[in-house]
């Protein structure tokens, strides 16, 4: 008897310490897979590769940067030859011999033709020299802030609402109407984007991606009666997400935000119980700043929009 109990409190034992182990192990797998869903996106752009080839002695990189009219600038061009470097690295791991290459051709994009923007002379034929990247991503997650939050925060001057009429004519390009600060521009056309003639759409998921922003497209958004069909984002990094939604004018509407497109947004952040930024190329109402007192929406309308970006360029 004493033997069979003994054998039982065995058996018992073991299936405890089973499930403890089976527990720890679904935990551990849980803990993973947060994580990988929360991982933070690259700090780095990387400009995509266009073309690539080498002839002769010289490796010829291309890249899909627009670029600025004129000289392309310092800044990008060291993150250029600091990325054509990385290519060829990766081209080396995966059996491309280089051991002839003696020099790395740099091109970006101009009207859609490759132009030479720089050159690296390799120390040594074959070997691959080490060319610091400059510095695009003074928001990346590790740097420890968060421009959507500093715009929550941001107490905006009172701008009266700006008598508009139809028969002006279109609100000119708002790629015309922002300043971009150097490193911000640089950024953005690492990421394929030209500041000079890019959308307010464009613009502005670009200013979140270089910022460390993962952005992901969700259904809905505002109705055709608010005035324009807004794109709606959900805009992560770590565990904070706020709401984006993105309102362009189109040539012929009334150029002011119309208290509709504010309501339904509003109503959308609410059902999400998210913040959020209507960002519009519109210029907005006087009732807007009442309606931001008793929400949880910031308007970004034409008015804001430099201060919107300008607040990618600041630093912690």
């Amino acid at each position: 008897m004493t033997f069979v109990i003994a054998f039982l409190l065995l058996l018992i034992a073991v299936a405890i310490v089973a499930v403890i182990a089976l527990a720890l192990r679904r935990s551990s797998s849980d803990t993973t897979g947060a994580g990988e869903v929360a991982e933070a996106p690259p700090t780095r752009i990387r400009p995509v590769v266009a073309s690539f080839h080498v002839r002769g002695d010289a490796a010829h990189v291309e890249f899909a940067v627009p670029l600025p009219a004129g000289d392309a600038g310092a800044r990008l061009r060291r993150l250029l030859e600091h990325e054509a470097i990385a290519v060829l690295r990766e081209k080396r791991v995966h059996g491309l011999p280089v051991e002839d290459v003696e020099v790395v051709v740099v091109y970006g994009q101009r009207d859609g033709a490759p132009v030479e923007v720089g050159r690296v002379e390799l120390p040594e034929t074959g070997t691959l020299p080490e060319v610091a990247a400059p510095d695009l991503l003074p928001h990346a997650p590790a740097a420890g802030f968060d421009p959507l939050a500093h715009l929550e925060e941001h107490e905006f001057e009172f701008v009266p609402g700006v008598e508009v009429r139809l028969d002006e004519g279109p609100l000119p390009p708002i790629a015309q109407a922002i300043e971009l600060s150097g490193s911000t521009a640089d950024a953005l056309r690492a990421l394929g984007i030209d500041p000079a003639t890019a959308s307010l759409s464009r613009l502005t998921l670009g200013l979140l991606e270089a910022a460390g922003y993962r952005v992901t497209p969700l259904g809905g958004g505002l109705s055709s009666a608010a005035g324009g069909e807004a794109s709606l984002y959900r805009a992560s990094r770590g565990s904070a997400s706020t709401l984006i939604a993105i309102l362009e004018s189109d040539p012929g509407e009334y150029p002011e935000l119309s208290e509709r497109a504010i309501n339904e947004m509003i109503v959308i952040a609410g059902q999400h119980n998210l913040g959020g930024f209507l960002i519009t190329d519109k210029y907005g109402p006087y009732l807007m700043y009442e309606k931001e007192r008793h929400s949880k929406v910031r308007l970004i309308t034409r008015e804001r929009l430099q201060a919107f970006a300008d607040s990618f360029a600041l630093r912690s």
